[in-house]
């Protein structure tokens, strides 16, 4: 795929799930994205409205093992997720700027087929110092038809 780049509307269901040992917060959303294929790299692209109406693009670059979340609009991070290692950069929002650390257990992307794909991403969270949990993120991608 040298240069070619395939691209396709999809739409998303996306489960999260946070547990800290006594507490479980889940969250599920069904977005619509784009599902890009270029030089043996997928990004998947979609945006959240937040509560406030406030914007958040979001763009997943999955290569192999690791997985890259960068995010621009009311909050900005851009943070990479390798499985088994730890790894650290900086949420920004407009309260202020936190530092994220991650240690990731598992990336897992299963391509597109029969119009449907999935991604599953498991890291332990620490926000500005603080451990937050175990964090499951996992996304079903369906061909929009």
């Amino acid at each position: 795929m040298n240069g070619i780049e395939e691209r396709q509307e999809v739409l998303l269901k996306i489960h999260s799930r946070i547990e800290d040992g006594q507490q479980v917060m889940e969250e599920q959303q069904e977005l619509q994205g784009r599902l890009v294929e270029k030089e043996g790299i997928t990004y998947l692209q979609y945006t959240e409205i937040q509560d406030e109406g406030l914007e958040i693009h979001n763009t997943l670059k999955i290569q192999g093992n690791q997985l890259q979340l960068i995010r621009h609009g009311a909050v900005r991070m851009n943070h990479l997720f390798r499985v088994d290692e730890e790894t650290e950069s900086f949420y920004l929002t407009p309260h202020g700027r936190m530092k994220l650390e991650t240690k990731t257990k598992k990336v897992e992307f299963m391509g597109m087929k029969a119009g449907l794909s999935r991604l599953t991403l498991r890291y332990d969270l620490n926000l500005g110092g603080t451990k937050v949990g175990q964090v499951k993120l996992f996304i079903e991608i369906k061909e929009k038809g």
